[in-house]
Order: C-alpha cells, then sequence, then structure tokens
C-alpha cells in the first residue's frame, strides 16, 4: 500500500470503527467489480464516497481487489462506465447504441428513494423506446431509512443494503461519510473543479504566505469538527464583478495531516437563456478537449452543457485567480480529472503544455466573456409556481427581517444560521409534502400522486438580490451550508414565455436536519442527557420541567457569551426528541466539542437540573 494510502487509512481508523471502515470497503468493492455495463453513482454525497475509498479498495490486501477487476474487465471495450447522476445523459446514447442492458444505481443511504426512482423510471422509459426488453436495472445502498420509502415504487423494496436503519442511525452514518471526506481530502463537490496542490510546493507555499498574513479578503470557514479533523476553510470573494456572473469565489482546504490544499474555484451564473448557453458553450470550448466537446454536443441534453459551462467558467475565474495573485510565476491549476470522469463521462479539458497556460490571458479571457452576456429577465410570476419557491420566499423574508432588524446583529454567525435554519426549513417542507403525497397514495392504493415530486428549491439569483444589505456573508454562508451537505447548489431547466432558461438554486441537503446540531449542540447534550437519565426515561412530566428549566436557565449564559440564535428555535429545542432526532450523532460528534466551555457548562447545568 502506498505511503499516501496507508497515511489516510490510519486517520480512517483513528476516527471510525473499524468493522465500520470494513463493512464500506466492502460496499465500494462490490460495487467496484460488480458485473454491469453502466454504474451510476448518486451525486454528489455517494459519488465523492465512492471516488475518495475507491484507492483503499484497490490497494487493500496486497491489491487483490484491483487484481481481480483487471481479470473481470481485461478488455477495454468491456470495462464498466463509473458516472454520477449528473451525466445521466450519456447512458441515453449507450441505450440507444444497444451497447447497454445492465444497469447499476448506486447510493450511500436512501431516505425516501424519490431521486432514486425518478432515475429508475427514466431508464425504463429509454430502454423501452429503443425496443429492448431484456434489461436489469439493480440497486443498492450501504444503509436506508427504515421508516421512510416510497410505497408504490416496487422496485425499492428489492435494493439491497447493508444496513436498514432508524432516524439517528442512518444519520449518524451519513455524518461519519462528510467527517471521512475530511480525513480524506476529497472535496464535498460535483459540478466545479477542484484541484490538489502540496503544500511543500512552490504554489502550495504561495498559499500558505497569503493564508499565513491573515489576508483579510481570505475568511477562515473552519468549524469544530473541521478543527478536530486538522482541517481548515477558508472563503475567498472576488469583488470584481463580471457580467456573466452573480459571483465568483474560491475556497481553499488546507489538510494540515495530509500535507496539501485543495483550491475549489465557482463561478455562479446568472440565469441564462438555451440561446445564450449556446453561445457561452462554443465560446468556451477552445478549453475543451475535441472528443469532450463532440460527446457533450452530442448527448443533446442543455442541462449537461449548463452543467459543462459552469465547470468551464470555473476554470476560467480559477486560473485568473492564480495568475492576479502569483504574476509571472507560470503557477497551473490541475484539476481532478477523475472528478471529470465522474461527473461528465469524459476528461473535458484539453491538456495544454505549461507553455500554453502561461501565454494565455487568463484575465483577458474572462472579461471577454462578458461581451455574450445578454441582460435577459426571468419572469418570477413564472417562477414562483413552481413548488415551494414562493413559501421559501416568505421563510427568507421572516429570517432576513430577524437578522437585520439591527445591523450589529449580522455577522458570521448569524448568516450561518439563518442559511441553516432557511434550509433546514426546506428539508422540513419537502418532507411534509412527500409524508402528505404518501398518505393519498396508502388512502388510494393507486399511488395516484406522484410522490417524487420535491420542491424546487430558492433561485440563488433571488437570494443574491434579496441579500445585498448583507455583502459578502450571505454567499459565504451559503459556501459553509454546501460544505457539510446541509445544502446542495442544483442545476436548473425552466420553462418561461416558450423560452428554455438555466439557472442554479439552493436545495436542503441530506445533513440539512445538522443546523440544530452545529448551532446549539451544548443545549442538545444537555437535553440528550437529561432524556437519558433513569428518571427522565420513566417520567414524562418530570422530563419535560427539566427541559424547560434547562434551556431557559442556560440562554442566560448563551446570551451572556453572546451567542446567536433565534427565538423559535428554543420552544423547538423544548419540545424535540433528542434521543430520536440526535442521539447517535450526538454520540458520534461529542468529542469534536472535547474541553469546550458552553459544552462544559451545558454539563454541569444538566446534573444541577436533575438534583433539584
Amino acid at each position: 500500500m502506498r505511503r499516501e494510502t496507508l497515511r489516510k487509512k490510519n486517520q480512517l481508523l483513528g476516527r471510525i470503527p473499524s468493522q465500520e471502515y470494513q463493512s464500506l470497503l466492502n460496499y465500494i468493492e462490490e460495487i467496484y467489480l460488480g458485473d454491469y455495463q453502466v454504474k451510476i453513482l448518486m451525486a454528489r454525497k455517494f459519488s465523492n464516497l465512492f471516488m475518495a475509498l475507491l484507492p483503499l479498495v484497490q490497494e487493500e490486501d496486497g491489491g487483490r481487489a484491483q487484481r481481480k477487476y483487471k481479470q473481470k474487465f481485461s478488455d477495454s471495450e468491456n470495462e464498466p462506465m463509473v458516472i454520477s447522476n449528473r451525466a445521466m445523459a450519456m447512458v441515453r446514447e449507450q441505450i440507444k447504441n444497444k451497447k447497454c442492458r445492465r444497469i447499476l444505481l448506486a447510493d450511500d443511504i436512501i431516505i425516501h428513494g424519490r431521486t432514486l426512482s425518478i432515475l429508475y423510471d427514466q431508464l425504463v422509459k429509454w430502454f423501452e423506446e429503443n425496443g429492448i426488453t431484456d434489461y436489469v436495472i439493480d440497486v443498492v445502498a450501504y444503509a436506508k431509512n427504515s421508516d421512510g420509502l416510497i410505497k408504490n415504487k416496487e422496485f425499492l423494496s428489492r435494493v439491497k443494503v447493508k444496513k436498514d436503519r432508524k432516524k439517528s442511525e442512518w444519520r449518524a452514518i451519513s455524518n461519519m461519510i462528510v467527517d471521512m471526506f475530511f480525513l480524506l481530502g476529497q472535496p464535498y463537490t460535483s459540478y466545479v473543479p477542484n484541484s490538489r496542490v502540496s503544500l511543500k510546493s512552490e504554489l502550495g507555499k504561495g498559499i500558505s504566505g497569503i493564508l499565513d498574513r491573515q489576508n483579510h479578503d481570505f475568511v477562515i470557514q473552519t468549524s469544530a469538527d473541521m478543527r478536530a479533523h486538522g482541517v481548515k476553510s477558508f472563503s475567498y470573494i472576488e469583488r470584481e464583478a463580471n457580467d456573466f456572473a452573480l459571483n465568483c469565489s474560491m475556497r481553499i482546504y488546507a489538510y494540515e495531516k495530509l500535507q496539501q490544499y485543495v483550491l475549489v474555484p465557482m463561478a455562479m451564473l446568472k440565469p441564462v437563456s438555451d440561446e445564450s448557453l449556446t453561445g457561452y458553450f462554443n465560446e468556451l470550448s477552445w478549453m475543451m478537449d475535441p472528443s469532450s466537446k463532440e460527446m457533450i454536443h452530442g448527448t443533446g441534453s442543455s442541462l449537461l452543457k449548463y452543467q459543462t459551462v459552469v465547470y468551464l467558467f470555473s476554470v476560467l475565474w480559477g486560473q485568473k485567480f492564480v495568475q492576479d495573485y502569483f504574476p509571472g510565476k507560470g503557477f497551473i491549476l490541475n484539476y481532478d480529472m477523475q472528478e471529470e470522469q465522474m461527473n461528465f463521462n469524459c476528461h473535458l479539458l484539453a491538456p495544454f503544455s505549461v507553455s500554453r497556460y502561461e501565454q494565455i490571458d487568463w484575465k483577458g479571457k474572462l472579461k471577454g466573456m462578458n461581451s455574450l452576456y445578454r441582460d435577459e429577465q426571468l419572469r418570477e410570476e413564472d417562477l414562483y409556481q413552481e413548488p415551494g419557491v414562493a413559501e421559501l420566499q416568505e421563510v427568507l423574508n421572516k429570517l432576513y427581517k430577524e437578522i437585520s432588524q439591527n445591523p450589529k446583529a449580522v455577522s458570521k454567525d448569524s448568516s450561518r444560521a439563518m442559511m441553516g435554519k432557511f434550509l433546514y426549513v426546506n428539508g422540513e417542507m419537502d418532507e411534509k409534502r412527500y409524508l402528505e403525497a404518501r398518505e393519498e397514495a396508502v388512502e388510494t392504493k393507486a399511488g395516484q400522486k406522484d410522490e417524487n415530486q420535491r420542491l424546487m428549491g430558492y433561485p440563488l439569483v433571488k437570494m443574491n438580490d434579496k441579500l445585498q444589505s448583507l455583502g459578502d456573508e450571505w454567499l459565504r454562508a451559503v459556501l459553509y451550508a454546501i460544505d457539510f451537505g446541509k445544502g446542495s447548489i442544483v442545476p436548473k431547466c425552466f420553462e418561461s414565455e416558450n423560452k428554455l432558461w438555466y439557472f442554479s438554486v439552493l436545495h436542503a441537503g441530506e445533513q440539512n436536519y445538522k443546523y440544530f446540531a452545529n448551532t446549539y449542540f451544548p443545549f442538545l447534550f444537555g437535553l440528550y442527557r437529561l432524556e437519558q437519565s433513569d428518571l427522565g426515561q420513566k417520567d414524562s412530566q418530570t422530563l419535560e420541567k427539566w427541559k424547560k428549566s434547562f434551556v431557559d436557565q442556560y440562554l442566560l449564559h448563551w446570551r451572556e457569551q453572546n451567542h446567536f440564535f433565534l427565538e423559535d428555535d428554543l420552544n423547538l429545542l423544548k419540545k424535540m426528541d433528542v434521543t430520536v432526532d440526535f442521539g447517535e450523532v450526538l454520540d458520534n460528534i461529542s468529542w469534536d466539542y472535547f474541553g469546550d466551555p458552553d459544552l462544559d457548562y451545558a454539563i454541569k447545568l444538566s446534573k444541577n437540573v436533575m438534583e433539584i
């Protein structure tokens, strides 16, 4: 096993039980060796987990799995296509050309199975359109929510899973996987590029110099769980405006134990019409490998084209960033080709030489794209008819009002709380919508109401318009939220006035529930101790009094420490069944807060409350 891989293994085993580590590796190996022509990994969490753990699978036990893979797929034509569901359009071409009859859909955790169900139905439709009847579509997951699968989808009842878990248990697994990204140096991204830079390289030393100077443009975004894993996160927001973009940002992750930085540039585009999208694609294609351009164009998928354009804009902006900060150095950001392969089924970028990169005026190229921008308006009256958009607008208005009434209250903590709560409510609305549809389907016994349809999410362009007075804080709060899976930036296609539009929305992520765990961890841990006590488990009335007393008293300490909070959250905390919602999660993350004075005070107060 290579030294780097062994270091990562040791880091995992220092945090994760060996049986869990082995179970996950076995799951990844089964997918890796599975006899399918196409393997579709659910973005962004599972596709990233697969990429992060695959080197360990390949090198464990003297490379046994890798030898099996080479024996099984010795002919390159038989080698499986492994992609995320971002590249689904590529599968249609495989089916159309009769090159695909066996497909695997794989995920880490199935909560309800709505997205899987949509993909499954789409694949079935493509097979039927091409007259193929002897197809196989298998679905696997590492764990599933034992309480919530869609009832009217027969294939979900046949899903092969390693673990069948209730709420706090599958949440703990989800949390563990995000921890693994920190331990393995795996950025939690999807269709934006990332570049690994050694701390010891010349560029790495240059980045260290910028960060060590405490440059105010680079704001630290590190959290308790990041610190526990030896990870620091910084964000940089471009101050110079571009016509085509809401903003351009650079995230820099410093993995101290792995001795590397990971840079993630991201251009957040303004809504673009189908016509303008084609103009962007053609103008940016000079960066692309010709065969990749032909492949993406050949799918006929404008959504895939939009994802490609976002990726290429981000590459362009990333190289401009390097050129700005290190003029004359000729540094190149070499992007993760495995990420490109996973999300586009090809290597997007052409392999330019160092000398070619040095000759390019990246800033000029980026500015030149402004000439293609058309200030076209996406009609709001159409947009607000989409499921949940108007309701989410009201939620955002309320939260914005609450934190902006006093300008002094607008801070990193309040912005993060606002964004975390927004995504938490988005998730709750989505869950309510699902449960109502599921109940109706059970009553009619026919599944007449679509259980699959999810809320669209909230357009980033509208969030940008609404939160301008917060400066860069709203965007930093978004970046912080998506880093932990509380939210995801998702591409959307929308028709308005007989014109197709492409834009990105912020949607609740699988870990939106961690809003409470991150914002109010000492509260939750104190309440958890009360629930776990002998009397607390036996006497519900006593427990209710204890919890109210604890929250009311702890709030005084919270205020003294100038911690931000939202008033209605306190009532939710008093009523919350912490054991059911967060029990195993709190057990897993409590050591991240070891020695934290707020936690120590919560433990002391919970003991005092029980003794009264």
